[in-house]
């Protein structure tokens, strides 16, 4: 686990968006994380139900309190394979989900995902020895779980 105990991080993070996007990959490489809920959005209100649904999906408990987003893994080593349907293709959290599924035991099924975005990180993901097939349509899938020797 990163131990950040010290460092104000939470309250920089709430200032961006960007830092909720680890959630999913934190949750699957040491079976729990906490980040703080995102913040600095221009274009308005960005809700993460999406985000949690999604974890949730592949095997993660997650609990907002204290304006922190707490998630761990219910079979307390790592996520596991699922299937989930966003509402509506989110690039944030198709990408978090993604990430987060290469990770995973299992298989994976993303529905109704971001297309062109995306693109370029399953093309990474691949080459980090990710099978991710589907990318730039509106379903993505991954197989087996990848371990990133360069971690």
């Amino acid at each position: 686990m990163v131990d950040t105990v010290g460092l104000h991080l939470l309250s920089l993070i709430r200032k961006i968006r960007g830092g909720f996007f680890v959630l999913g990959p934190l949750v699957a490489r040491f079976g729990e994380a906490v980040v703080a809920l995102p913040g600095g959005c221009d274009n308005g209100a960005r809700p993460v139900d999406l985000y949690i649904r999604g974890l949730q999906a592949l095997g993660a408990v997650v609990e907002m309190k204290d304006g922190k987003v707490q998630a761990y893994a219910l079979n307390g080593r790592g996520l596991v394979g699922g299937s989930f349907q966003l509402d509506y293709p989110s690039v944030g959290a198709t990408e978090t989900l993604l990430m987060a599924a290469c990770m995973a035991d299992g298989t994976t099924i993303l529905s109704s995902v971001a297309r062109e975005p995306v693109v370029d990180l399953a093309r990474f993901l691949t080459k980090s020895g990710a099978c991710v097939e589907g990318a730039g349509s509106n379903k993505a899938c991954h197989q087996g779980k990848i371990s990133f020797s360069w971690l």
